[in-house]
């Protein structure tokens, strides 16, 4: 496995990732980005290795615990493609600390087998772009993408979401009571068969109007706790609750 620096305005492009890389790339730019990187991984549990992309790489077992979270000081701008490989039950960090504000894109998940993805990507405003599928093993997307403001990448259309059961404040967007965020995907092909939970899912979703009355709901037999308050969804384009078209 090797790591390498790709510096703002570089015209290559990473090469595609290995299999069981899971990958991001974090850019840091002056002061508007926290350095160290720290990992989001509150109550992770596994043993993996990191490649932070400058030629270092360090080896970490998680307990659940995890304080101090894995960290590293990059020092110079540019963007890093950081890789991780081993074994993590969960990437996210519900702790308030915004540790995602320097991830820009995940040019693969890997196969860590991760399940959980709450609060994967929470705050993460630069982020832009993820791949085109989700990992099989992933059952929680919790606010995984809660106040990442300038989120809206239409690869998410593609993702077969058929294990995942909660999807709490997935696209959560409400900011101190103002409607936020970008995000607008045709998400209504959906497989949410095997959903249980979706509560505030689209809350505070600023633009977020996609028909999603094909969504097959029969676990949620009736509208979720503030699924889209706040947000531009048309209660009819709501999944018709209690049902699977």
């Amino acid at each position: 496995m090797t790591g390498g620096m790709i510096f703002s305005g570089d015209a290559v492009a990473p090469p595609p990732p290995p299999a069981e890389d899971f990958q991001i790339v974090f850019t840091k730019s002056g002061a508007t980005t926290l350095d160290p990187f720290t990992l989001p991984l509150q109550q992770s549990t596994g043993n993996i290795t990191v490649d932070w992309g400058d030629s270092t790489a360090n080896v970490y077992e998680l307990d659940g615990y995890n304080d101090p979270k894995p960290s590293h000081t990059y020092g110079a701008n540019g963007s890093y493609t950081v890789s991780i490989t081993g074994t993590l039950d969960r990437w996210g960090d519900n702790s308030g600390s915004a540790v995602s504000t320097g991830i820009t894109e995940v040019l693969a998940w890997g196969n860590l087998g991760i399940t959980n993805f709450t609060n994967g990507f929470d705050r993460a405003v630069n982020l832009t772009g993820v791949p085109n599928n989700i990992p099989v093993t992933a059952t929680a997307l919790n606010s995984m993408f809660e106040r990442a403001i300038n989120f809206n990448s239409a690869n998410v259309i593609s993702w077969d979401v058929g294990n995942v059961q909660t999807f709490n404040r997935m696209f959560w967007g409400d900011d101190g009571g103002s409607p936020s965020g970008i995000f607008n995907q045709d998400i209504g092909g959906w497989d949410t068969s095997s959903a249980t939970a979706m509560g505030a899912m689209f809350r505070g979703a600023a633009v977020f109007n996609q028909d999603l009355t094909g969504w097959c709901v029969t676990n949620i037999p009736s509208l979720p706790d503030n699924f889209a308050t706040g947000s531009a969804l048309d209660a009819n384009n709501y999944p018709v609750w209690g049902t699977c078209p």
